[in-house]
């Protein structure tokens, strides 16, 4: 037995399964409830669905009549990997095949950091395509910045491919990766570096982050329409000196995404909101759930 498959089937995270996609794939996902309503937490690159437990504990306490799916990409936690190239548009594809096997009335898509970037890419698709799409909250999400056209942070992004892979043949992924389950209790802490720290996982994490720079320009060229769909992004408010002009241009980024919507500041937080203020993310969820509660009910009944 892996180190991770022997975390499967424990009810760590509420009811494992495992979702098929079209080309033969398992997709571990983390289910508490049933319901109309879905909410899924996509993780950040490198994490997996474990990443999320403190606030899918949350939800899953406030929110007992709405479905509630943590899920490890491809190549993370439990799930196949995916031979192909990882981009936004392959990696939504997943998404959707997860979403539509729930056949769900209101779909939330909550994402941190690369994960926030992919929620964004995939409620926008589901809104052109007339699929169904309710709200969109992006975590601290990956957004398109000046940074981005500086050499040494180019540099820098273009350096993590091949260490994530050194990381992974050499065994020291568990020490890198032991941020991801800091404050959690041992099984779900144990877990969730597991679930990143196996050679399959930094393998995938590689190939995510290969495309990330390419992605991310592309990105920021589309016109990534929400219109409709409630959004909220929330943004880390802290961070040390070195980073101070990164992150204002990250905050000024998110704030003009959630132009039309809502913008929450993480004041107790740098980037790891899931892990440093679950309590935040849970309150905008429950927030966006009940206004579509709201939304719905005033909606006319056609007879």
């Amino acid at each position: 037995m892996t180190t991770t498959a022997k975390y499967v089937g424990l009810g760590l995270m509420g009811e494992d399964r495992f979702i098929t996609t079209p080309d033969g794939r398992k997709i571990r996902a983390m289910i508490h409830g049933n319901g109309p309503t879905l909410v899924v937490l996509d993780a950040g690159l490198g994490a997996n669905g474990f990443y999320w437990s403190k606030t899918y504990k949350l939800l899953a306490e406030k929110l007992p009549n709405v479905c509630i799916v943590a899920y490890d990409r491809a190549g993370m936690g439990a799930s196949d990997p995916d031979p192909r190239p990882r981009t936004l548009a392959h990696m939504a594809d997943d998404l959707d095949t997860i979403i539509d096997s729930f056949v769900p009335r209101q779909v939330f898509l909550i994402g941190h950091s690369w994960g926030g970037t992919l929620a964004q890419f995939a409620a926008a698709r589901r809104r052109a395509a007339g699929r169904t799409i309710t709200g969109v909250m992006l975590v601290d999400s990956s957004t398109r910045t000046n940074q981005y056209s500086s050499l040494k942070v180019r540099t820098s992004v273009a350096l993590a491919p091949p260490i994530l892979r050194l990381l992974g043949r050499t065994r020291l992924a568990k020490l890198a990766m032991f941020k991801l389950g800091a404050g959690l209790p041992r099984p779900l802490r144990n877990a969730a570096i597991a679930g990143s720290a196996s050679r399959t996982a930094t393998e995938a994490a590689a190939a995510e982050a290969e495309l990330f720079l390419s992605e991310i320009d592309w990105l920021s060229k589309q016109p990534l329409r929400l219109d409709g769909v409630d959004v909220c992004v929330i943004s880390g408010m802290k961070g040390s000196k070195i980073i101070a002009k990164i992150r204002r241009e990250l905050i000024a980024a998110h704030q003009k995404i959630a132009a039309a919507g809502r913008w929450v500041p993480a004041t107790k937080s740098a980037h790891n909101i899931p892990l440093s203020e679950p309590e935040l993310i849970a309150e905008q969820i429950m927030n966006m759930v009940d206004r579509a509660r709201v939304a719905a009910a005033q909606e006319p009944v056609l007879v």
